[in-house]
């Protein structure tokens, strides 16, 4: 799914890109996907012997020096931290593409996160 409004006219990131999470099938019975009705966001929750794990891939949004992507970067952080919070995984494990750099101001969000 596209983590980026094509509809807009003005198009910012790459459209044609999103999330995944993959696994071999053989893990399948262990894992299950997380809901979070977000295009940037991806989640499973993996059944292991230490508790369950939320595994979660996020594409985050670019600093584009905007209040909005500063709102929806803080935003994506705090659905993060809800869907872990909801859940009773004891581990979360996030990665993906955090679009933060030492010099952005999503840098003190990132490292609060």
């Amino acid at each position: 799914m596209s983590a980026v409004d094509v509809s807009s006219g003005i198009i910012k990131g790459r459209p044609y890109g999103g999330t995944a999470v993959l696994y071999g099938k053989q893990l399948a019975r262990f894992i299950s996907v997380v809901n979070s009705c977000e295009p940037r966001l991806c989640a499973i929750r993996v059944v292991t012997c230490e508790g369950p794990i939320m595994i979660a891939n996020v594409y985050m949004p670019t600093d584009s020096n905007e209040y909005e992507a500063y709102y929806e970067y803080v935003c994506m952080c705090t659905m993060i931290h809800s869907l872990f919070s909801d859940s009773d995984c004891v581990y979360l494990v996030v990665a993906g593409d955090f679009n933060c750099k030492l010099d952005s101001k999503f840098y003190d969000v990132f490292c609060n996160f």
